[in-house]
Order: C-alpha cells, then structure tokens, then sequence
C-alpha cells in the first residue's frame, strides 16, 4: 500500500494528494455489544461496537 494517493470530494470537487512511504497495519479489535432478541434474512437490526487498539499498540 505504499505509494502516491489522492482524495477527491464531488460536492467541492476539492481534491488532495498524499505519498504513503511505509504503511504499517493497524492492531485494533471491535467489541460487540450482545445481539438481544432473534431475527430473520433481511430483517434490519442496529448493532453497537466500540474499536479498542490492542494491549501491544498502545
């Protein structure tokens, strides 16, 4: 993922580059609250999570 890299937004069309010279992969976990209740394909539930990084990351 090293490289050069852009962003661009269409409601401004404003735009700007960025150069990744050494990407290093985050050491993070999510945690889920439990899922409560039962559910069928294609019902709509929310689900709540908080990322925490890992114990060694921080």
């Amino acid at each position: 993922m090293n490289g050069q890299f852009s962003i661009y937004t269409k409601k401004d069309g404003g735009n700007i580059g960025f150069k990744v010279e050494e990407y290093k992969r985050p050491k993070f976990f999510v945690d889920y609250e439990p899922i409560k209740g039962t559910y069928k394909v294609n019902d709509k539930i929310k689900v709540t999570g908080v990322a925490k990084l890992t114990p060694e990351t921080i």
